[in-house]
């Protein structure tokens, strides 16, 4: 008996040293310095030293689940690479980037920001060099630059709350064509709400008020831009002027259907 009872001690501590030997150790998800290429769920606020804090590869994704990513007052939220990657902020649309130097820089193409709050940063908000990408139902707020500068073509933008940033809400630069901008509350930006340095951009049914001093709600500079439709958006309270375009006759960018209480250029409907 000795003998067996020997021997079902002895296999028990093999059993528990294999089962031990082969236990996962507990991770996080996601951490500091990680690159995503499948869908990841975020389960931690993420205060990261790394640059960028986290990277997207689409078609990779992240459900950032209400948490948070902050940098330390430096570097990148959130980079996205690649094509057709996707963040959302979770379930109640909560997750934040915050505290990093831009909030999120969106390269490749077709891909997809939802419900992400980007606040509070020390330079820029959003940037998308990259092309045919989408940012939805988003908040945009009080960061120390720009809310979202546009630089790639035909991307969207719409149904984003866009506020209290230090220069403008939205700036669509030299190459960004194509862009639409639309369904969005653009308020109390401490330059112009929206400028259009581009071509062959739709602005519609956005609601822009108390922007400035400086610049107009909606602001479109003598750069010689066309083919731009600007339409039934409000535009009221701006500090200088609610709708402004600087280029000279002929007219080569149509404004219809806004409305509005004061314009400059001779170009802006009337």
């Amino acid at each position: 008996m000795k003998i067996l009872g020997q021997w079902l001690n002895d296999g028990i501590a093999i059993l528990l040293t294999a089962i031990i030997a082969v236990a996962p150790i507990a991770t996080k998800a996601v951490d500091c310095g990680d690159t995503v290429t499948l869908a990841e769920v975020l389960d931690q606020n993420l205060n990261c030293a790394t640059n960028p804090a986290v990277t997207i590869v689409g078609p990779g994704s992240l459900d950032m689940n209400g948490f948070s990513v902050s940098c330390g007052g430096s570097g990148v939220g959130i980079r996205i690479e690649g094509i057709a990657a996707s963040v959302t902020g979770g379930a109640l649309q909560d997750g934040v980037i915050t505290n990093c130097g831009a909030g999120m820089v969106v390269l490749g193409e077709f891909h997809s920001i939802f419900g992400v709050n980007i606040t509070d940063n020390m330079n820029l908000g959003l940037v998308i060099p990259g092309d045919n990408n989408s940012l939805l139902h988003s908040v945009i707020m009080s960061n120390a630059n720009v809310g979202v500068v546009v630089i790639g073509s035909n991307n969207t933008i719409s149904s984003n709350e866009i506020g209290q940033n230090e220069s403008e809400g939205i700036r669509l630069e030299g190459i960004a064509n194509g862009s639409v901008v639309l369904l969005n509350h653009i308020y109390s930006s401490s330059f112009s709400g929206i400028v259009v340095n581009s071509s062959d951009n739709l602005i519609a049914q956005n609601f822009i008020e108390h922007n400035g001093p400086g610049g107009a709600g909606i602001d479109m500079p003598a750069l010689g831009q066309s083919g731009n439709t600007i339409v039934g958006n409000l535009a009221e309270n701006n500090l200088d002027y609610d709708l402004q375009d600087l280029n000279s006759a002929p007219c080569l960018n149509t404004w219809v259907g806004n409305m509005f209480d004061t314009s400059n250029g001779a170009c802006v409907d009337p």
